[in-house]
Order: structure tokens, then sequence, then C-alpha cells
């Protein structure tokens, strides 16, 4: 194989992979919409009252407090 070839073969693999990650993080990100899954997914919780959880992404989720 040339080093032409093998360069195209590892470029195409690589942007495989990088597009399979991307859409592994951007499911899991959709499929958090509270606070208890933002804080399942091991997001930062920050130590606020009453508590928050901010993904990646920039979006944060309040813990709602019972009565």
């Amino acid at each position: 194989m040339s080093l032409a070839a093998r360069a195209l073969w590892v470029s195409v693999t690589l942007a495989i992979l990088v597009s399979f990650v991307w859409c592994q993080i951007q499911t899991r990100l959709d499929a958090i919409d509270d606070f208890a899954s933002c804080a399942g997914a091991s997001y930062p919780v920050m130590e606020s009252y009453p508590r928050q959880c901010r993904t990646p992404d920039g979006r944060t989720f309040v813990e709602e407090l019972g009565p």
C-alpha cells in the first residue's frame, strides 16, 4: 500500500471514529432533561441552594425541592 493510500485510509477511519463519538455524546446529552438525569450522568453539580447541574452544552437544571 502506498503512503498516499495509507494516509487516506487513516484519515477516513479517523473521521468515522470522530463522527461516531460525536453522535454518542449528542445522544447522551439529548437524554438529559432534568436535574436527576444530569447528576446521574456525572456532570458537575454546583453546591448552591437549590443544587444545580450543568451539561457541557450549557444547559442548567435546578434540583426541585419538596414542600
